[in-house]
């Protein structure tokens, strides 16, 4: 926010009622009944991340443990990466670390991925990414 501010933006919160898109420039209505105006428009509704409840999660969590991979994949540039999930977000997550880490490991706990057919078969091609099936993560260690 501070470096939206510091480049000219103006930050406004409100309760948001309706937003008119169909025409720039693009209305947002709050609660309160004003109207705001705008050229351009960020909806930042955020993401929580589905914790597994073993031990050390939170203990290293930004030491090794990470929960956004293109917030913090640059930290596993040339090194070996692993992503826990079955779904389109690990799938999703898997494929970017795989630009950037030198292996990526995907564990799941089952022995088929719930992802979209397309992008299992984005992972299954991968020559980066190695699955580990009917696997769960009991602990996080340190190092």
């Amino acid at each position: 926010e501070r470096q939206a501010v510091r480049f000219g933006a103006e930050v406004k919160e409100c309760g948001v009622r309706e937003v008119d898109l169909s025409c720039r420039p693009f209305v947002v209505r709050c609660e309160d009944g004003e109207a705001i105006t705008s050229s351009a428009l960020v909806v930042a509704t955020g993401a929580s991340p589905r914790w597994l409840g073993v031990p050390g999660e939170r203990e290293f969590l930004s030491r090794g443990v990470h929960t956004c991979a293109t917030c913090d994949g640059y930290f596993y540039r040339e090194k070996h990466a692993a992503v826990v999930g079955g779904g389109d977000t690990a799938m999703e997550q898997a494929l970017f670390l795989a630009r950037l880490a030198s292996r990526v490991t995907l564990i799941h706990h089952k022995g088929v991925l719930q992802a979209s057919k397309a992008m299992v078969t984005r992972v299954l091609k991968h020559p980066r990414i190695l699955i580990l099936w009917n696997t769960q993560v009991s602990k996080f260690n340190g190092v």
